[in-house]
C-alpha cells in the first residue's frame, strides 16, 4: 500500500522467469537425480530411479511455481506504478497464491465418506477391547493415521516422527528392512498383526492365530487379523547384559541366534557395569506383569522377586526423560537393545516404577502460562483503570 516494493517485484519477476527457464531445460530434474544418487549411496535406498522417473513432474512443478512467482511480481509492479486498482491487487494475490497452493497440495487430499473412514469396524473393535499396553503391526492395511482414531498403538507410529535409534534398529527410516524379524515383534510386544488377505502366507504366521479372515475395511481392502498365540510380554527379566556399539548391536539383535531372554545389549555409555560371563546365562522364569499403565507412567511387578542382579527390559523406546525407582529407590534407566528402556534391578527386587518427566516441558508450561497471564493483564488492567477513573 505504501508503494515500497517496486524493486522487490522486479526481482520476483526475474527469479520467476529464471525458474521457468531452468525448468524447461531440465535443470531441476537433473539436480533431483544427482541428490537421489547421493542418498542412495548413503542409505542404500533405491531412489535414483524414482527421481529419474519423476523428471516430467519435477519440470512442470518448477515451471508452474516460477510462473506463479512471475505473475505475483507482475501484479505488484503494476500496482506500484498505478496501472491497476488496489482491489485488483488484493483479488489477484489471493488468486495466484491460492492457485499455486492448490496445485501443489491437491495430491495430498483424499475426499471420501468421513463417517465411514472414522467409524469402528469389527477388526478395530476386537483390538481396542484388549487392555493396554500392546502394539499392532499394520502392514499398510489401515493407511495414515486411521488407527490413531481408535487409539490403537502401532509399531511404526503414525506420522513418521520415530526416534532415530528406533529407525536404525528397524533398518532405516521409511525402509524398516528389519521390521519383519520375529525378535523385533517379540521385543516390541506385537500382540496383533493386520495384513492384506492377498499377501502370501497372510493366514498363517508362526506364533499367531487367525482371528478374522478377509475382513473388508472402509477403504475396501480385504485384510486378515492375527493375534499372538501367547500374550505378548511388555516387560521381561533378563539375567545378563553386554555392552556393544550400536552398529554391532543391531546386527546381533536381528541374528536368529540372539537370545533376547538371556542377554540385553547395552550402549557403551551406559552408567552400569554388567557382570562378565563365560557363558550366556540361562533365562529366568520370573514374570514381569504390568500392574498399572498409562502413557508416560507404568508400574511393573517382578513375580517372584528377582533371584539375582538382573535387568528389566521394557517394550518401550528409551528417552532421557524416563525416571525409574526399584522398590521405591532411585534406579538408572539405560538404553538396551539399541532403543528399549532397560532398568538394572538388584536381587530381591519386586517392583519397578517408571515415569516420563521432562524438565524442559515443565519449564515451557510455566513460561506459557506466565505469558498468558501477562497478555491478559495488558488487556484487563487498562480496561479496569478506565472504568474506575470514569473513562469510556
Amino acid at each position: 500500500e505504501r508503494r515500497e516494493v517496486g524493486s522487490h517485484a522486479v526481482a520476483w519477476i526475474a527469479v520467476g522467469a529464471g525458474v521457468m527457464l531452468l525448468a524447461m531445460v531440465g535443470a531441476f530434474g537433473g539436480m533431483a537425480t544427482y541428490l537421489a544418487r547421493g542418498i542412495e549411496q548413503a542409505t542404500r535406498m533405491s531412489v535414483s530411479r524414482v527421481a529419474a522417473g519423476a523428471d516430467s513432474s519435477i519440470m512442470w512443478g518448477a515451471f508452474w511455481s516460477g510462473l506463479a512467482l512471475l505473475a505475483v511480481g507482475t501484479l505488484v509492479l503494476a500496482a506500484v506504478r498505478n496501472r491497476i486498482q488496489a482491489a485488483a491487487v488484493c483479488f489477484g494475490l489471493v488468486f495466484f497464491v491460492s492457485a499455486d497452493l492448490w496445485r501443489n497440495a491437491r495430491e495430498f487430499w483424499v475426499f471420501q465418506d468421513a463417517a465411514a473412514f472414522h467409524s469402528p469396524d469389527q477388526l478395530t473393535d476386537i483390538v481396542t477391547a484388549t487392555p493396554k499396553p500392546y502394539r499392532v503391526f499394520n502392514a499398510n492395511v489401515y493407511e495414515g493415521s486411521r488407527l490413531m482414531t481408535f487409539d490403537i498403538p502401532q509399531l511404526l507410529g503414525y506420522h513418521g516422527n520415530e526416534i532415530h535409534r528406533f529407525d536404525v534398529l528397524l533398518g532405516g527410516k521409511n525402509i524398516w528392512r528389519n521390521q519383519g524379524y520375529g525378535v523385533i515383534w517379540d521385543l516390541f510386544a506385537i500382540e496383533y498383526v493386520i495384513v492384506p488377505a492377498a499377501m502370501q502366507g497372510a493366514d498363517s504366521i508362526p506364533g499367531y492365530e487367525l482371528l478374522l479372515k478377509e475382513h473388508q475395511t472402509a477403504e475396501g481392502i480385504s485384510a486378515n487379523l492375527l493375534r499372538r498365540s501367547e500374550p505378548a510380554r511388555y516387560a521381561r527379566l533378563v539375567p545378563g547384559a553386554l555392552k556393544l556399539p550400536d552398529d554391532q548391536a543391531v546386527a546381533t539383535i536381528i541374528d536368529p541366534r540372539f537370545p533376547p531372554d538371556r542377554v540385553v545389549l547395552l550402549s557403551p555409555d551406559a552408567p552400569v557395569e554388567p557382570e562378565e560371563y563365560r557363558d550366556v546365562p540361562e533365562p529366568l522364569q520370573n514374570q514381569v506383569p504390568v500392574t498399572d499403565w498409562e502413557p508416560g507412567r507404568m508400574v511393573l511387578n517382578i513375580e517372584p522377586p528377582a533371584p539375582q542382579d538382573s535387568y528389566v527390559l521394557v517394550a518401550e523406546n528409551w528417552y532421557p526423560n524416563w525416571q525409574a525407582t526399584v522398590d521405591g529407590e532411585y534406579a538408572p534407566v539405560v538404553r538396551g537393545n539399541q532403543t528399549l528402556i532397560t532398568v538394572p534391578v538388584p536381587a530381591g527386587a519386586s517392583t519397578v516404577s517408571l515415569v516420563f518427566d521432562s524438565k524442559p516441558f515443565r519449564i515451557g508450561k510455566i513460561v506459557t502460562f506466565l505469558s498468558l497471564f501477562v497478555t491478559i493483564g495488558t488487556v484487563v488492567v487498562p480496561m479496569y483503570r478506565r472504568r474506575t477513573s470514569g473513562g469510556v
